[in-house]
């Protein structure tokens, strides 16, 4: 059973994807939030679990989404406490609906920059589905004209193609999901947090260095800039 989250243990806040986020461990990834924005309500608990807390699998897996190779990368469940996802020797998350808590357990030996990708960049985008917000599959910066959004399936440049505006002098919104809501009569897109995840050669060429990047996950070798 997954227990609760406690409020005397949720101690660092952030700002992602439009939510505030309470995290029971730090995340380097992410900026902490500043008032006026550290005082506002909680969206989203993130707890992180010990790796052999006990995990609730289902008999069935209803959703299974699987490398080109027929791997299975994904795996999701509706279980008692809202929803179960799964990455095979990587972690599993439980989205809890009745207390909005993500509970993020690793496997053994899963480092943690890896276990923050999967949290950010895989499960986040769904519960924002969930909750009712249009999330994308791409990347988006600014404009002077508004923001401009590259939409397409993994593989075909879109991160690139935003590091190549944010080289020429346009703010990256966001990469890799593009979070839309409306304004009146006004479609907006929501910032993600500060960083694009490239390959060595991209930003070589785009930025002349690798040196402030950070590693993306352990399975892959693009870098987070």
């Amino acid at each position: 059973m997954i227990a609760k989250p406690h409020r005397h243990r949720l101690t660092v806040r952030y700002r992602a994807y439009g939510l505030t986020l309470s995290c029971t461990e730090p995340i380097q990834e992410l900026a902490r939030t500043s008032p006026p924005e550290a005082e506002a309500e909680t969206d989203l608990h993130i707890v992180f679990s010990h790796p052999d807390e006990p995990i609730p699998f289902p008999s069935d897996w209803h959703l299974t989404i699987s490398l080109t190779d027929g791997t299975p990368w994904m795996q999701c469940a509706q279980i008692p406490p809202g929803y179960l996802l799964h990455f095979p020797t990587l972690a599993s998350f439980v989205f809890n609906t009745s207390n909005h808590s993500i509970h993020c357990m690793p496997e053994k030996n899963i480092p943690l920059h890896t276990l923050h990708h999967l949290l950010l960049d895989q499960v986040l985008p769904l519960v924002l589905n969930y909750r009712g917000k249009e999330a994308l599959h791409g990347s988006a910066v600014e404009t002077p004209y508004g923001a401009c959004a590259f939409i397409g399936v993994t593989g075909t440049g879109k991160s690139t193609l935003a590091a190549s505006f944010c080289s020429a002098g346009h703010s990256v919104i966001t990469d890799d999901c593009v979070v839309l809501d409306t304004r009146q009569d006004t479609i907006v897109v929501t910032p993600a947090y500060p960083s694009l995840r490239l390959w060595d050669d991209a930003i070589a060429t785009l930025f002349g260095t690798t040196e402030s990047c950070t590693p993306v996950a352990h399975y892959t070798s693009k870098q987070r800039f």
